[in-house]
């Protein structure tokens, strides 16, 4: 079954607000279904709905309201609430799917942290090649004496006395 859709004028009507306001939005592109007919532009209600506009708000001053799509029975009032509760229904089936996922994503995000740390241990460490000491050749050692320091000359000095 078709959803209502709505002329320009009985659109401003039904949500409350002027024939130039609908026009403006159709033509900002605020209802993509909307569709171009012989007898003029039809919107379906889910654009106005989405749209943020109010249907069967109450209408302009100045302007009579239109009755007749927006006018629904007892049966189509209650396979709307029907399916309005199906699918609060399957939002939250949704929702609490998402939670799940992410406390999982969490879970397996905290593990392969744990394995990179663990990786990291078992990794070798880069090869460093140790740079020779030098050590002095005698020759070395007879052209430059090792130097004492100078607290300790001073104590041999004043031993000597």
């Amino acid at each position: 079954m078709e959803r209502p859709r709505f002329s320009l004028k009985s659109a401003a009507a039904a949500c409350g607000v002027s024939v130039s306001t609908v026009r403006r939005r159709r033509e900002n592109g605020d209802f993509p279904g909307a569709q171009k007919t012989e007898a003029g532009w039809l919107i379906p209600l889910e654009d106005l709905l989405a749209a943020g506009l109010r249907v069967n708000a109450p209408s302009a001053p100045d302007e009579q309201p239109v009755s007749g799509a927006d006018d629904l029975g007892e049966g189509e009032r209650a396979r709307l609430l029907r399916e309005l509760a199906d699918a609060r229904h399957a939002q939250a089936l949704a929702e609490q799917e998402a939670r799940h996922l992410r406390d999982s994503i969490a879970r397996q995000d905290a593990h392969l942290g744990d394995l990179r740390r663990a990786m990291l241990a078992l990794t070798p460490a880069p090869a460093s090649t140790p740079e020779p000491a030098h050590e002095p050749a005698l020759s070395d050692a007879h052209e430059h004496p090792v130097s004492v320091p100078e607290q300790a000359r001073l104590r041999w000095w004043s031993r000597r006395r």
